[in-house]
């Protein structure tokens, strides 16, 4: 209300209480005269200059500027925003009028003046994600995504994780990415939330080998140190129980860079023959005890040649029946000699064979029995 209407309204008032006081001493004795006399003698004059003073005042407060806003007093109304920008704002915690620059007038929820995200932000995501929205869904809490929201394209930002799970295949490999990161971009699960204690309770901190959750079976060896027989203790009581040139290295001298390598026998070793095949050195030699030779029977003879060369040569232009039968059917292990009795009921009657204990003393040579 104006300071004309205030007049106006006390000139109204002033009316009403004259016709008031006329018929009231209508009913004075002695006649109005004499009651207007007495009553207007006793009272003191009005004094209005008061109360124009005060409009005045007011009037002016009211023109002022209000000034400028603190984040705290921003914050005193706009408690949910205040608290996200606190816990959740990232890099968006700075003041309030960076991004709402006219005072109280940008309403996020209207969408009346929101600055666009163009205005600080370049394409950080490429051309492949430009609605910033559909992700960021909160401006006060940026790094708050939900992982349903994204659905199929956590490879449009995130190339080098996607190739790693294909390139190194795990059972991770066939899972999606809101299996472990769920509810939340930039979550990261504890591993205990899918697996127990594969390996027992000497190795419990994963990531300890397991350095990238992408590439999980890509172990690097040097991270592994001396820890190898924590979880191959088979392989550690082999090297120690049966000692061989092997039992004098490291695990890493074999197994190099990468866990789970198995090297080529020829890194270090020559060939028995020419063209030998990796399996068919791990068949006579179990690499962590390379000296407990023993042989399967269908294992290549041309193993046998490279040592025994004489015997191996004998052997393969005999006419007798042995040169039909792999070394392997009768020296089952390196130095073991078969008995003829092995494959070979006895042929002769008990007194022959009791004068002559030895079958060789008859047949001379097992590689190249004499024939006819």
């Amino acid at each position: 209300m104006n300071r004309s209407n205030i007049l106006i309204n006390l000139s109204h008032a002033s009316v009403v209480v004259v016709l008031l006081v006329v018929i009231l001493l209508s009913f004075y004795p002695g006649g109005c005269a004499t009651a207007s006399a007495e009553i207007l003698s006793s009272l003191a004059p009005v004094n209005t200059s008061g109360v124009k003073d005060d409009l005045h005042e007011k009037a002016e407060l009211q023109a002022a500027e209000p000034p400028p806003k603190t984040i705290a007093e921003c914050g005193s109304c706009h408690e949910r925003e205040y608290e996200n920008l606190q816990e959740f704002g990232g890099a968006h915690q700075f003041v309030c009028w960076e991004c709402h620059q006219i005072y109280h007038a940008e309403v996020p929820e209207s969408g009346e003046i929101m600055p666009l995200c163009t205005e600080c932000h370049d394409a950080p995501h490429g051309d492949k994600q430009v609605a910033c929205s559909n992700c960021h869904e909160n401006a006060h809490t940026p790094l708050t995504i939900s992982t349903q929201k994204l659905g199929e394209s956590c490879s449009d930002c995130h190339q080098d994780q996607a190739d790693q799970l294909r390139k190194m295949p795990s059972a991770h490999t066939e899972m999606g990415c809101g299996d472990c990161h769920q509810e939340q971009h930039g979550r990261v699960p504890s591993c205990t939330e899918c697996h127990d204690a594969p390996h027992g309770d000497k190795q419990v901190a994963c990531s300890n080998c397991h350095e990238n959750a992408h590439a999980p079976l890509t172990i690097s060896t040097q991270k592994l140190g001396e820890s190898c027989s924590d979880c191959h203790q088979d392989q550690a009581d082999q090297l120690r129980k049966m000692p061989s040139a092997h039992t004098e290295m490291g695990c890493g001298d074999c197994h190099q860079e990468q866990h789970g390598r198995v090297p080529s026998c020829s890194e270090c070793h020559e060939s028995h023959f020419p063209g030998q095949v990796q399996a068919s050195c791990m068949e006579c030699h179990p690499p962590h005890q390379p000296l407990s030779i023993s042989f399967a029977a269908d294992a290549d003879a041309m193993t046998c040649a490279d040592c025994h060369v004489e015997v191996f040569v004998k052997w393969s232009k005999t006419a007798s029946r042995h040169g039909k039968v792999n070394c392997m059917v009768c020296h089952s292990s390196h130095g073991s000699i078969a008995a003829c009795t092995d494959c070979h009921r006895p042929p002769h009657d008990p007194e022959l064979i009791a004068k002559f204990k030895s079958c060789l003393g008859c047949h001379l040579d097992a590689h190249n029995l004499p024939s006819g």
